[in-house]
């Protein structure tokens, strides 16, 4: 079975890029997980005339021509976990799609973002949280299912999130607790297709209202307070295993229904 690293070049990323693919390597030096090979595919963007989602349906493309069957999604400003490969080895079999926890690397340090949604195992546990909080884009997908949910052309910020939902909606999807990637912060692509990050947090909010709407009373009052109640209790428990003091007032705004709408 392969994998190929699919990563989009844009603007300003022609520097990082090969802090990037030395990621890749090092992850395949040190695990291979299931796979038998796993194989780099970069697509050059750096005029930024094609944009993300263009970029990205490229690769795919070429992945499947190729007969690959799996897929993982790495943005050029970002990192692989040199233990990727093997973390994922235990959830592939039985899944379309996984998306691990959100780390950031900094001053040369990997950290977890602090409160996110640790685990994740359903299409509305997805939509009960907003978007910085639950999956980015580092995630394994078959090839077939990164086929079938292209990401839209249109779309000039959130498609990552328009793209993740159809996923999650139609398909068997987890999100685990471990470290697949790391992003680096302040790092962005530029040019004609780059978006803010407030037009990619006013997109990604219309995406889970709209979600959450047709949802209708499958995820009423008191399945929202289920699971955030479920999450908030794993993450305490998580940052206590650390040794790791919780501030508590952006816990209970993360982790509360009442924060909803929509």
């Amino acid at each position: 079975m392969r994998c190929a690293v699919i990563t989009p070049v844009g603007p300003g990323h022609e520097k990082l890029v090969s802090e990037c693919r030395n990621s890749v390597q090092n992850a395949v030096l040190s695990s291979k997980g299931v796979f038998d090979q796993i194989q780099e595919i970069v697509i050059d963007d750096t005029k930024g005339d094609k944009g993300r989602s263009v970029a990205r349906n490229e690769g795919v493309s070429i992945a499947q021509s190729h007969g690959i069957e799996w897929l993982f999604f790495l943005d050029a400003d970002d990192l692989m976990s040199p233990y990727a490969f093997g973390e994922a080895a235990p959830y592939l079999s039985s899944v379309d799609a996984l998306w691990g926890a959100i780390a950031t690397w900094e001053n040369q340090e990997l950290n977890l973002r602090m409160p996110q949604v640790l685990t994740i195992n359903s299409y509305d546990e997805l939509l009960s949280f907003p978007a910085l909080v639950t999956v980015q884009m580092g995630h394994f997908v078959r090839t077939a299912i990164a086929a079938r949910y292209p990401f839209n052309q249109d779309l000039h910020a959130g498609e990552d999130f328009d793209y993740y939902l159809r996923v999650w909606r139609d398909c068997n999807c987890r999100k685990v607790n471990k470290v697949f990637f790391a992003n680096r912060r302040g790092l962005h692509a530029t040019g004609p297709r780059s978006a803010t990050g407030e037009e990619w947090a006013l997109a990604t909010t219309t995406l889970l209202k709209q979600g959450r709407r047709a949802m209708g009373s499958r995820l009423d009052q008191r399945r929202l307070n289920d699971i955030y109640r479920l999450k908030r209790d794993e993450f305490v428990a998580y940052c206590r295993s650390l040794g790791v003091n919780c501030d508590e007032r952006i816990v209970s705004y993360v982790f509360n229904a009442k924060n909803v709408s929509g």
